[in-house]
């Protein structure tokens, strides 16, 4: 028996062609999960990037919110009345008023 008979058999045949169509197709579903990764990546930062306004108009707002309700409650402890109900009926509501 020589290779050559070897070679001419039906059930000898290399597995090089299968392997490289399987790494070509791993390869490609890699290249392709990695593009889709980064475009992701950059519509997430685009998304943060424009929220970033919001956020900061957000917290001034909140700055502004937290004086107020702290000249309120200097008033209440001056004794205005009005200013006390306003006081008692946040803490009713669980708010509670901090004076810095």
């Amino acid at each position: 028996m020589s290779s050559e008979s070897d070679r001419g058999r039906p059930g000898t045949r290399s597995p090089f062609i299968p392997l490289l169509i399987l790494m070509l197709a791993v390869l490609t579903w890699f290249g392709f999960q990695l593009s889709h990764g980064l475009t992701v990546r950059a519509q997430l930062q685009e998304q943060h990037a424009n929220q970033e306004p919001v956020v900061q108009n957000a917290l001034q707002m909140r700055a502004q919110l937290d004086a107020i309700a702290a000249d309120t409650a200097r008033l209440a402890q001056a004794g205005n009345p009005n200013a006390q109900v306003i006081i008692t009926e946040l803490g009713k509501r669980g708010i509670t008023v901090a004076i810095d």
